[in-house]
């Protein structure tokens, strides 16, 4: 049931470290479900130049991890997963299903990212691969849905012993009283969904007429708005209908709301 994410910029040898890791565990007879995002995209510098282009991968990819997800699988996603809020989506997955997760960077200079890229068959463009660079969000160890965090690094060798202990050994991320699912049935919860999001899509269009652009802070939430556009009324009201439609089948406590919400509009209007 364990989760192993991959994370790093491009070309930092993101599956040949999940081949390494498919080997091990394969040896120690788990079943592993590698799931890649070379299956999803066949001209990249097409995908993360289209930002729906992108976000349909995004979404398919979460769909197969989701569909992965049992007791007896091992599964390992092999993608730049350079979201956080997207890292975060996939820790609450785990959360939903009292499983073990770790989040495994590849951790390369620039400089050799881009040597490796100009040797690939399919290189990204330059553009492309710096403003994925830019975008890079990397992993922290102080935030939950990034631990534990382990480093590949081309001359050091992968700790696979200690991402074994830590998914097999380690604490399963389990619902408790402070984090447990509302039931769809809670009136209450589905009332405070729409006033909370309500509230947020307000915060967000005052905060616009004097910070377009910039990042914004969202009264009871600890995430920031970083979107670098303005965003239209229309285009907030399409994305909270999708979101109160997505949060009945993934509830969550009642004081996440907002936070939810705001990492959902960094990850589907960015």
């Amino acid at each position: 049931m364990p989760l192993i994410m991959i994370s790093g910029m491009p070309c930092t040898g993101k599956t040949t470290c999940a081949q390494i890791l498919k080997e091990h565990f394969v040896k120690k007879d788990k079943n592993v479900i590698l799931i890649s995002e070379h299956d999803y995209v066949t001209d990249k510098n097409e995908v993360y130049n289209d930002s729906n282009k992108e976000k349909t991968v995004r979404s398919s990819i979460k769909a197969a991890v989701l569909r992965s997800i049992s007791t007896n699988n091992l599964v390992l996603l092999d993608a730049p997963n350079y979201i956080k809020g997207y890292r975060y989506e996939l820790f609450c997955v785990c959360k939903q299903h009292s499983t073990t997760h770790c989040v495994v960077q590849c951790v390369v200079p620039v400089e050799t990212a881009q040597q490796w890229n100009q040797n690939t068959q399919q290189p990204y463009d330059i553009d492309t691969f710096n403003a994925l660079v830019y975008r890079y969000e990397s992993p922290d160890s102080r935030n939950r849905w990034d631990q534990p965090l382990f480093s590949a690094m081309p001359d050091t060798s992968l700790d696979l012993e200690g991402i074994e202990t830590a998914l097999y050994s380690g604490k399963k991320v389990k619902p408790h009283q402070a984090t447990q699912l509302q039931p769809l049935t809670h009136n209450n919860f589905l009332h405070n969904v729409d006033k909370k999001t309500q509230e947020v899509v307000a915060a967000i269009l005052t905060a616009q007429k004097t910070e377009a652009g910039d990042e914004i802070k969202i009264p009871g939430s600890q995430r920031l708005l970083c979107l670098g556009r303005k965003v239209t009324l229309p285009e907030l009201s399409r994305a909270r209908r999708q979101f109160i439609s997505y949060i009945k089948s993934h509830p969550v406590h009642e004081e996440e709301i907002a936070a939810c919400f705001v990492t959902y509009l960094n990850t589907t209007l960015a």
